[in-house]
């Protein structure tokens, strides 16, 4: 399986135009979808642009990371269905990244399981 995401891209001036977003799990040899979590922006109580995807020390046995944009990261619990619920865990690297405009934060998310670090890559 491999995992996906929508992101946001600005229509006229807005960033959050364009919901629900989604992320799907689909087949490599098909690209059936397997499981799906939508997102709008009240799911989680904020806007959401997820952008970057990383499987963690458990090999997306149990979870899912995702870097937003805004520059948050989800621990999503992949035998979850709701997408809510399935948010476990949320990060805000607005302490470490400082103030990144809208539209600038999170593109990828990399974990390395040599350090057992996970890397964010700022726009």
């Amino acid at each position: 399986y491999f995992y996906a995401v929508n992101g946001v891209h600005p229509h006229g001036k807005s960033l959050t135009c364009c919901y629900p977003k989604s992320l799907v799990k689909a087949s490599l040899s098909d690209t059936s979808i397997a499981a799906k979590w939508s997102f709008t922006a009240s799911t989680l109580g904020h806007d959401v642009d997820m952008e970057g995807l990383t499987c963690g020390a458990d090999g997306c046995s149990n979870y899912l990371y995702i870097g937003d944009e805004y520059n948050l990261i989800y621990r999503l619990t992949l035998s979850t269905s709701d997408a809510a619920s399935a948010v476990e865990s949320e990060w805000n690297l607005n302490d470490i990244v400082g103030d990144v405009q809208a539209d600038k934060g999170i593109e990828s998310l990399a974990y390395a399981s040599t350090t057992g670090y996970f890397y964010a890559g700022i726009q």
